[in-house]
């Protein structure tokens, strides 16, 4: 019986712990507004609008993995075995920075300089 009200304590306390967490201020918003001085509203305002964006790039970044998992998975069947393990062996170069272009061959003239 004893075991039994233990763990019914326990439940409860994760579960009211769980509530107070989805009730805490996102501490971006707290920090605002402390220093911003931010009216109620606006707290609740700006809390919920970090929360949901929060939840989307969370959503977003899963779509990023998946995505990258079928990249992954298409790229496979394309290559053959000796080029897959050289696919590999080149994967452990730093890529490009995002947005980067692709590099460009050496040219054997030398850069022009920008014009005036």
């Amino acid at each position: 019986m004893k075991r039994l009200q233990t763990v019914v304590f326990v439940v409860a306390g994760l579960l009211a712990g769980s509530a107070a967490w989805a009730e805490a201020l996102d501490p971006r918003v707290q920090s605002m507004k402390e220093q911003l001085n931010l009216t109620d509203k606006q707290t609740q305002d700006l809390d919920k609008i970090f929360k949901e964006t929060r939840a989307k790039q969370k959503a977003l970044r899963k779509e990023l993995l998946d995505l990258q998992k079928k990249q992954q998975e298409e790229m496979d069947a394309v290559l053959t075995a000796e080029q897959k393990k050289k696919y590999e062996d080149m994967s452990g170069e730093p890529p490009p920075p995002m947005g980067a272009e692709p590099p460009q061959p050496m040219s054997a003239e030398p850069p022009k300089p920008p014009k005036k």
